[in-house]
């Protein structure tokens, strides 16, 4: 909960909404609740939805929801930090009516407000009084209508309207994700397959919400068992082996190599001896010669001494290697462009900074394909291609610049993890992707 104020990297770029100006104004208006960053900030959010699924049927249900936004990004927004604070039962839409259902919400709002909340703070092993506040509320524009009291029958072409608006919008309250509906969506979806007793669908999504509460609550707190919320992110979608051409394996064997620390300094030796041999071509010759003289220096050396990332690097990436749809990076989700032709929404495209005769070039690709290529050693302690547990996922993409010029690239991010910087002396050699 102090994410926002301990961990938050404030160097003017809008990553969260405490990025926003509304954020930082709040904090000048109300600099008590500010002095400790536990106080909770709130959105709240609303929307009616059918417990059904049944066109034929007007019974609607509404929901409300509150979301911290202290949390770190990859937690906001997200559905074990989704509060079901009430649940308006149905038939009817609440419409003007809505304040009625709303008030004992309002009252412990404004409690937490003014008052606060004694509470325990088990990282610092201490008590103190927290207090909460509404930054704002999430939407459509009928919910909208009965929440504000305000009519929006008749209201002007409203793509123009958010035209006009979400400039100002960002800047104020900072990326708009954590303020659209999207998530909010999901998480009524979500609720409605909750429903089991169609004579009583809002005792159904009570009971099931408080038991999904209760295992969520349960799952962040045990330790020494694997959960949903402590096991690592995998490589999703359809997965398939393939054997690896000769250009693809020398692509990521070598991009493999040039992105480990550990192996740095073998590059920097066998290039003292290739220049010692000639001047002439010295990268050429390093690049066609090096993963061969790095398995035999090694194999030379025998394992005493070596880590098993080096001898597995030494070794190589095995001929075939397992092909998904989608990977994760940067705990972002990325899927390939023949995934997304059978989807409703896109989510393939990859902008990349980089370097090219000393010019900063932006690329961009979205047909790419990933690779999970395993590293081999002598001994093979598991079948398949998970050899000694160590692996590199590989994005293979062709990238085009804002100059229509293509190029083709590769990024690894081990085990689900990240790139590195980008540096490129030609159009047609590789470029590391800095997800």
């Amino acid at each position: 909960m102090r994410w926002h104020a301990e961990k938050r990297v404030d160097d003017d770029t809008l990553r969260h909404p405490a990025d926003g100006d509304a954020w930082k104004d709040f904090n000048k208006e109300y600099d008590w609740f500010a002095r400790d960053p536990r106080n909770v900030r709130l959105g709240l959010a609303t929307d009616g939805f059918n417990p059904f699924g049944i066109m034929s049927s007007t019974y609607s249900i509404w929901p409300v929801i509150v979301m911290p936004y202290n949390l770190p990004p990859w937690k906001c927004m997200t559905d074990p930090f989704m509060m079901m604070s009430l649940l308006i039962p149905g038939r009817n839409s609440p419409g003007k009516d809505i304040d009625v259902y709303l008030r004992p919400l309002i009252d412990e709002l404004k409690d937490l407000w003014e008052n606060g909340v004694w509470t325990y703070d088990a990282y610092k092993n201490e008590h103190f009084q927290m207090h909460a506040a509404i930054l704002w509320t999430i939407n459509d524009f009928p919910a909208y209508g009965d929440l504000s009291g305000w009519s929006t029958k008749g209201f002007f072409d409203v793509m123009v309207h958010l035209v006009v608006h979400l400039p100002r919008e960002v800047m104020l309250g900072g990326p708009v994700h954590y303020r659209w509906m999207y998530p909010i969506e999901r998480f009524l979806g979500k609720l409605k397959t909750y429903t089991r007793n169609k004579a009583r669908p809002e005792g159904c999504i009570a009971e099931a919400y408080i038991s999904t509460e209760c295992l969520t609550f349960c799952s962040m707190y045990l330790s020494g068992i694997e959960t949903k919320f402590n096991r690592e992110d995998r490589n999703d979608g359809t997965k398939k082996y393939e054997l690896l051409s000769d250009q693809e394996f020398e692509m990521m064997q070598w991009y493999i190599l040039t992105n480990c620390d550990e192996v740095e300094p073998y590059m920097e030796k066998h290039k003292m001896e290739i220049q010692l041999q000639s001047p002439l071509s010295v990268e050429e010759r390093h690049r066609a010669q090096f993963p061969l003289w790095f398995k035999n220096y090694v194999t030379n050396q025998g394992s005493k001494g070596l880590s098993r990332e080096i001898l597995s690097l030494a070794y190589g990436p095995d001929i075939q290697a397992q092909k998904y749809t989608g990977c994760i990076v940067k705990r972002v989700r990325f899927h390939t462009k023949a995934r997304d032709e059978h989807l409703s929404s896109q989510n393939s495209g990859v902008t990349v900074e980089g370097n090219h005769e000393e010019d900063q070039i932006n690329f961009y690709d979205d047909d790419f394909e990933i690779y999970d290529s395993n590293m081999e050693m002598q001994i093979s302690e598991n079948i398949s291609l998970h050899r000694n547990d160590i692996a590199a996922n590989v994005i293979d993409c062709d990238i085009v610049d804002n100059m229509n010029i293509l190029v083709n690239s590769d990024q690894e991010s081990e085990d689900g993890g990240e790139g590195d910087e980008i540096e490129s002396d030609e159009y047609d050699t590789d470029i590391e992707l800095a997800l």
